[in-house]
Order: C-alpha cells, then sequence, then structure tokens
C-alpha cells in the first residue's frame, strides 16, 4: 500500500473521536485507485457489525452542525369537524321590565280624518238640552281654529269644501254635514273637553253638539258626516 492510502486510512481512524451513541456505527473502508471510499452501518450496539465491518468506538466525528430550518410545507386540509357539544344549562331568568306606554296616534300635518256621529232623545216639552259629544280615533297635534255645521240644507261655500256624502275640511277646520235633523234649534259646536264654543289648546280629542227641542211632539234627532283636517303646522 502506498505512502497516500495509508495517510488516508490513518486520517479516517484518527478522526473518529467523540461521545458514543447507544447504537454503533459499523465502518468498511474499501481503496479505490488512490481514494479512500467510507461505508458506514447503523447497527444495535448488542448486535456485531457485519462482515467486512469494524465497529466504531468514538463516532463524534459523524456529528457535523446542525442545518437551516427548511421552507414550510403547504397547510394541510381542514380536519373533520368535532362532535357537537352538549348543551349548556339554562340561563338565570332575567328581571321584568318596565311597562311599556300605550301609543297614542295622531294625525299628522295636513291629513284629513272622517267620519259618523248621531244620536236622539225624547224630548217632554220644548226647550230641553240634547248634548252629544264624539271622541276622534286620532288626536290632534294642535287644536282647531274653526267648526262649522252645515244643515242639510245649506248651500255649500269654499269655507265648507265637502258634503255630507264625502265630507272634506281646510286645514285646522271641522265641518260637519247634517244627514238628517228634526225636532231641534240649530246646534252649536263645543269643545268636549271645556264645554264652551270657544277655540283654545284642548280642543284636539273631538268635538260636542248642542241643540233643543223646538216641543214635546217628536223625538229630537241629528245624524252628520264630519271632517277635520289637522293644521297645517303639525
Amino acid at each position: 500500500m502506498d505512502k497516500a492510502i495509508k495517510c488516508s486510512l490513518i486520517a479516517v481512524l484518527l478522526s473518529l473521536s467523540g461521545a458514543a451513541y447507544a447504537d454503533k456505527i459499523c465502518l468498511k473502508l474499501t481503496v479505490a485507485g488512490n481514494k479512500v471510499k467510507q461505508s458506514r452501518l447503523l447497527t444495535p450496539s448488542s448486535s456485531p457489525c457485519p462482515k467486512g465491518y469494524s465497529e466504531v468506538i468514538d463516532t463524534a466525528q459523524f456529528t457535523g452542525p446542525q442545518g437551516v430550518a427548511g421552507l414550510q410545507g403547504p397547510q394541510g386540509l381542514p380536519g373533520a369537524q368535532g362532535p357537537a357539544g352538549p348543551q349548556g344549562a339554562t340561563g338565570a331568568r332575567g328581571p321584568q321590565g318596565p311597562t311599556g306606554g300605550v301609543a297614542t296616534p295622531v294625525l299628522g300635518a295636513g291629513e284629513l280624518m272622517t267620519g259618523v256621529y248621531g244620536g236622539t232623545f225624547y224630548p217632554t216639552a220644548a226647550g230641553q238640552f240634547f248634548i252629544h259629544t264624539y271622541s276622534f280615533p286620532f288626536i290632534l297635534a294642535n287644536p282647531i281654529v274653526g267648526a262649522h255645521y252645515i244643515k242639510f240644507n245649506d248651500a255649500p261655500i269654499p269655507e265648507y269644501p265637502g258634503t255630507k256624502e264625502n265630507p272634506d275640511a281646510l286645514p285646522g277646520h271641522l265641518c260637519l254635514y247634517e244627514r238628517d235633523g228634526l225636532n231641534r234649534t240649530d246646534p252649536g259646536i263645543i269643545n268636549p273637553v271645556t264645554g264652551a264654543e270657544t277655540f283654545d289648546a284642548s280642543w284636539k280629542y273631538g268635538f260636542g253638539i248642542i241643540t233643543e227641542s223646538v216641543d214635546a211632539a217628536s223625538n229630537t234627532l241629528l245624524y252628520s258626516s264630519f271632517a277635520v283636517r289637522a293644521p297645517a303646522n303639525n
């Protein structure tokens, strides 16, 4: 064996130093031309090395520095959905909320509300008063400024733009269109809150009719349709 090969073998053997592993390393050296080739096998410490291999007593030279971390692999597929968890316990009952208020419908600015009213009584003498009141289904945000009673034989005028069949009123006004009247004086319209014919801030909930019997010969009656249009500045 020439000097170069000897030197290579010596270098290999001298480089086998360091801490031992639980498994042993078996080494086989072969010479090819002027080069020495190493073949290594990891064998359990309780087993002998294969034929042609020799046990390396010190394997520290085979432990190199830790390499750099590799690239992160692609994200895996989502796993299957797990089973539903058990139902939680019923929570404690909360305190009762405050009592809500009653909504009051309000007639919007310039909106029209129509309806009918009627009443009758049997007088025992002339001059007996008959008063009948009516509540609007909607209140007015602002009070009316005029109220008019149109008898069934009155001619239409611009201030009373409707009829008993199609009642109408100007903004802020109440118009009553008589359909029938018997044994009564000319009716007056009053504020049912105050009982007066004057207009004030309370006249937005309805109206009242007041009249007198002419005699006791028959019943006194009034039947009319009405229209009230909310003031334009509601």
